[in-house]
């Protein structure tokens, strides 16, 4: 498949999101932007190519993966959905430190 796909943020993982870029702009003062411009990058990424991520075997459903954000440790879970996989859904943003599995 060719062509870039839109990526959606689901309601979950905005929130998620919000939260993670307004603590690490509030304590990262060395590298404020370093998650967003991570996170932008591995986004597009995902847009050019959905199969980037690995399948996350402790999902709920077999079609969840999940990119690593390098940097700064997160994950990226998703899914693509509609006809053909043209929509990347994340489904959520979470960092291992916090314990536990995201709730996807």
């Amino acid at each position: 498949m060719k062509g870039r796909r839109q990526v959606i943020v689901a309601p979950r993982a905005a929130g998620q999101l919000d939260r993670i870029v307004r603590w690490w702009q509030a304590n990262r003062a060395e590298a404020p932007d370093l998650f967003a411009d991570e996170l932008t990058a591995a986004l597009t990424r995902l847009a050019k190519n959905p199969s980037a991520g690995v399948l996350y075997p402790l999902a709920p459903r077999p079609d969840v993966r999940r990119i690593l954000l390098p940097r700064t440790r997160y994950h990226v879970y998703y899914v693509t959905a509609e006809a053909g996989g043209r929509v990347v859904v994340v489904l959520a943003i979470w960092h291992a430190a916090r314990g536990g599995r995201p709730r996807l």
